[in-house]
């Protein structure tokens, strides 16, 4: 489980372009050799977070503002958890461990 939580951990940095493959061991390495070293999934929408905190900020004729911030780490830890979850449901999807997948019904 504890291997699983650290693919998880690096997959999720990759997408963020925050993973440094060169500092990394020899394993995770290998997992994503191949795949774009520069690939940032949400850097447009990060920039859009950025530039609308900037506006509010602005707005509130502060430097800046704790609830504001609340909202943007909250959010942030959110996504993370929920990306991890993810992560982990598809894993045990590929080994066989979860063989039905059906959608909620209304």
């Amino acid at each position: 489980m504890k291997k699983l939580q650290e693919m998880s951990k690096r997959t999720y940095e990759w997408l963020e372009g925050l993973l440094e493959l060169e500092e990394s061991s020899p394993e995770v390495q290998r997992f994503f050799q191949g795949r774009s070293a520069d690939f940032d999934l949400c850097g447009e929408s990060h920039q859009a977070i950025y530039e609308a905190r900037e506006r509010l900020l602005d707005k509130l004729h502060a430097e800046e503002d704790t609830d504001l911030e609340i909202i943007l780490v909250e959010f942030y830890h959110i996504s993370r958890k929920m990306c991890e979850r993810a992560f982990h449901f598809g894993a045990e999807y590929a080994a066989g461990q979860c063989t039905k997948l059906t959608a909620a019904e209304d």
